[in-house]
């Protein structure tokens, strides 16, 4: 394509020329005749494509929000794992200071009942002794008013009734000398 335009002009005939700017002139009347419905072919291309491309779009989000979704799902699952964890390590602690808090009750509790045990002990020695104490007492009294008694054989209603009161006495205080009856 060495040749200039003009020399290439120049190889051109009319009829060459006028077919060309008729075919021109057809083209472009036909063009303007079907506007309508190139442009309707047109736009129905356009809203096709645009269709395609936000249904792909659609897909790309709902592709997208998929993903975040499991990755949020994932995320809650180890949280609620770590949270279980969490829950039983703390119930493991509260159950071993609880364990810890009640054997100290019990060894409390054991310490009392054993003071108690001693306590009941001194008591009960005390009121043994009390008792062999007052069993002394009446039994004195027994023997003298028996001695009274005893010389006539003889004894007053008075000093039957206080015999009889303090035999009860006697034998109340653990009493179980039978000279008394």
């Amino acid at each position: 394509m060495d040749k200039s335009i003009l020399e290439l002009l120049e190889t051109v005939s009319g009829a060459d020329l006028l077919f060309t700017l008729f075919l021109i002139f057809a083209l472009t009347v036909l063009a303007l005749t079907q506007k309508n419905n190139i442009m309707k072919h047109l736009n129905k291309w356009r809203k096709t494509k645009n269709d395609e491309e936000d249904f792909h779009s659609l897909v790309y989000e709902l592709k997208d929000s998929i993903e975040k979704l499991g990755k949020e799902v994932k995320q809650n699952q180890q949280d609620r794992d770590n949270e279980l964890l969490q829950y039983r390590d703390d119930s493991r602690a509260i159950r071993d200071e609880m364990y810890k808090v009640m054997n100290t009750q019990s060894d409390r509790i054991n310490d009392q009942s054993r003071q108690i045990e001693k306590l009941t002990k001194i008591v009960v020695d005390m009121q043994e002794k009390n008792s062999k104490t007052k069993r002394a007492e009446i039994k004195e009294k027994i023997e003298r008013i028996y001695r009274e008694c005893h010389p006539s054989n003889k004894c007053t209603d008075m000093q039957l009734e206080a015999l009889k009161e303090l035999i009860e006495e006697y034998e109340e205080h653990g009493g179980l000398n039978s000279f008394v009856h």
